[in-house]
């Protein structure tokens, strides 16, 4: 059991190369922010912004194409070039070819005393964001939503070792993906985390983004204003499956029955909708919990 933990564990980047990178693109962030702010103060409207202004957009606009070679570069200058392609190396999270290497060590045989939770999740409103900011300060909403959610998980693992390990993912824009590894039937522990990531994203975001300001207001594809007060963070979680079963089944009744899940009431929560309750689907029972937060599939097997 612990052993397949200590092996996930071991494609992490070391603490201080990853505290080295994000130094750096600290430096970055820090005009991107700024940059943010003065878009604000004009209600949004680019056409309002000074040629001196839209200049230094677009030389943040450079830097921020070159941030993910250059974590490349340093993760090989230290040595650990094989476990930055495991990274996604704009956000430092697990990238997508790490999923592949995780379904195997949790399809193996030898891990079926472990348990599986997954969680899809992808930001909301975050097309306004590129619309009414720049794709530029787009990649920079994605970058402090993957710090927070890193912290939240880092944090859940620091007190709840004891009981398994996660692990965040970005397959690409703004879809987040987690894998929460548990030891044996904790499928409870994995609440505090989800509420964590949520708190945790949209506080960030909405810190930094700012729909009211916005002038004119912002509409969604629909042409319906958005009353949400900024950018926000969605997830859809898989019931508790045991490991150990093969890849292939983690795959399609883990990971793809939370992302479906995202999918299916992602609309009722961009449009606040209200608690939905009890829901069967494909002879399952779905539990809408805490709508415009996370749902999840609370059924026990899958």
């Amino acid at each position: 059991m612990s052993s397949i933990i200590e092996k996930i564990k071991s494609y992490d980047l070391p603490p201080e190369l990853r505290e080295a990178i994000n130094k750096r693109n600290d430096l970055l962030l820090a005009k991107l922010s700024s940059a943010a702010d003065q878009l604000k103060a004009v209600g949004g409207n680019r056409r309002k912004l000074t040629l001196e202004y839209q200049e230094l957009e677009r030389s943040n606009e450079g830097e921020l194409a070159s941030l993910p070679w250059k974590s490349v570069e340093e993760a090989r200058t230290a040595g650990k070039p094989f476990e930055m392609t495991l990274h996604d190396p704009l956000t430092l999270l697990k990238g997508k070819t790490f999923l592949g290497g995780l379904l195997e060590l949790l399809g193996d045989k030898g891990s079926s005393d472990l348990r599986v939770v997954w969680a899809s999740a992808d930001l909301d409103n975050f097309k306004t964001v590129n619309d009414r900011w720049s794709h530029a300060h787009g990649d920079f909403a994605i970058i402090v939503a993957c710090r927070a959610i890193q912290r939240a998980v880092d944090e859940w693992n620091r007190k709840n070792g004891a009981l398994g390990h996660a692990v965040a993912m970005r397959f690409g824009g703004d879809e987040i993906v987690l894998a929460i590894v548990l030891k044996g039937d904790q499928a409870q522990a994995c609440d505090s985390l989800l509420d964590d990531v949520h708190s945790a994203t949209c506080r960030s975001l909405q810190q930094r983004f700012d729909f009211a300001a916005l002038d004119p207001k912002p509409i969604d594809r629909n042409g319906k204003p958005i009353e949400a007060k900024g950018p926000a963070i969605s997830i859809g979680v898989s019931s508790a499956l045991p490991c150990g079963a093969g890849s292939s089944t983690l795959y399609t009744k883990g990971f793809k029955r939370a992302d479906d899940l995202l999918n299916e009431f992602k609309d009722k929560w961009k449009s606040g909708g209200t608690r939905l309750g009890a829901k069967p689907t494909e002879g399952l029972e779905i539990l809408v919990a805490n709508p415009g937060k996370w749902v999840k599939n609370d059924h026990p097997h899958v």
